[in-house]
């Protein structure tokens, strides 16, 4: 009102609860008040006043901004759910990236790790350890090689093969790798070449690796040299081990060569002195039992002899034909008289199929035979007599070897 006063037109949004209008009292509306001066020669002499019932564009106008509000707080409302379910998200990913990053870490640290004491491990392996080219250059050996060799780590390095393999020169190594590359793994006895000079037997095991699109070699080589002297001695002493026996067999040999000769006397003039008549009874046997037990040593002295031979490896067998017949009745007259002295009955059976004549070594065959009494058993005939079983010739080959 006051502006309309002075000289303005004023409007305004008032609410009336009642007002009076031309078609009648209005009440509770919501209407646009407007002063409009109404001037004379320039000053203001009176105000009118107008009245627009606003109320149904007003209601319009709240129910569209209740739906804009109410779309723009579901808009809103929408945005920070997916927000929420993004934020939710991002911290659900982070912390698994957090989990995977510690995980990846601790594995990296264990790696490190197992590095670390592999690596201890390999420098103070007992063999020499190498790493080497395609060109026989060396890129790694561990702390064995260069304390053995006598060279730096770093000295080592800027060598290569031909400069600690003594058999391996230079021009050798490609023949020398291209044979590695077709074995894969293959194991080799050379000679190292220490930084002195110094020359010493070595085995090494070589490997082809494929590391990562690079052709690299890795060895495993140890210094052989007391294995060697401990080989020549083995050799040394295996030698003087076989002439040792050589040398007692050679002695036994001898020995019951030399006892056979006066013991063939002693049954000789034994078996002339049984044939004097006027020999007494008692002087009979007793001349009996020296020839026994004569005949029992020469037997002795046979075995050594027979031992002898074999273990000199000086054992002949001749291949000349021989009646088992005869052989065994030749056998049986030598023993038949020594079971008689023990009460046993010796028999000599040859079963019917078995040739007359074999080729073989009849002597050798007689003291093989003669040594059954090793496998010898004792039994009882029907009549009471103890009787001495041995073994029996069945059908064979016309040759014996």
């Amino acid at each position: 009102m006051v502006g309309a006063l002075q000289g303005q037109i004023v409007s305004e949004l008032v609410h009336r609860d009642t007002f009076n209008a031309l078609d009648g009292i209005v009440e509770k509306a919501d209407v646009l008040q407007s002063y409009v001066p109404i001037r004379n020669n320039g000053r203001v002499e009176a105000v009118f006043e107008v009245y627009d019932n606003v109320t149904p564009f007003l209601a319009r106008i709240r129910r569209t901004q209740t739906l804009v509000t109410g779309g723009v707080a579901l808009v809103f409302a929408a945005l920070y759910g997916a927000l929420f379910l993004i934020v939710r998200r991002a911290d659900q990913i982070m912390r698994e990236q957090a989990v995977e990053r510690e995980r990846q870490q601790a594995a990296l640290i264990e790696s490190q790790t197992e590095l670390e004491r592999t690596q201890y491990v390999v420098d103070r392996a007992g063999d020499m350890v190498f790493w080497t080219d395609d060109r026989g250059g060396f890129i790694y050996a561990n702390r064995t090689a260069c304390s053995r060799l006598g060279y730096g780590c770093a000295e080592l390095l800027a060598l290569s093969v031909w400069d600690v393999d003594a058999d391996y020169p230079r021009e050798a190594w490609p023949q020398a790798w291209e044979r590695i590359k077709a074995a894969g793994r293959m194991t080799i006895d050379t000679h190292h070449r220490t930084r002195s000079g110094e020359i010493y037997p070595a085995e090494v095991t070589v490997n082809y690796v494929d590391f990562h699109g690079r052709e690299l070699a890795c060895a495993f080589a140890r210094d052989v040299s007391e294995r060697k002297r401990a080989e020549a001695e083995l050799v040394r002493a295996k030698e003087a081990a076989e002439a040792a026996s050589e040398a007692k067999a050679l002695f036994l040999a001898n020995m019951s060569h030399e006892l056979r000769t006066p013991m063939n006397g002693i049954v000789a003039m034994t078996e002339l002195a049984l044939t004097d008549p006027r020999l007494s009874e008692d002087s009979r046997d007793a001349l009996q039992t020296v020839r026994v037990s004569a005949r029992e040593l020469l037997q002795i002295f046979d075995n050594v002899l027979t031992f002898a031979q074999i273990e000199a490896g000086r054992v002949e067998l001749a291949a000349r034909p021989l009646s088992p017949h005869s052989l065994l009745a030749d056998m049986a007259g030598r023993y038949r008289a020594r079971a008689e002295a023990r009460g046993l009955a010796l028999r000599v059976r040859i079963e019917p199929d078995v040739p007359g004549t074999f080729v073989g070594d009849a002597e050798w065959l007689a003291r093989a035979l003669g040594h059954l009494h090793a496998v010898e058993k004792l039994w009882q005939d029907p009549r009471g007599r103890m009787c001495v079983r041995g073994s029996k010739f069945a059908a064979a080959p016309p040759v014996m070897q």
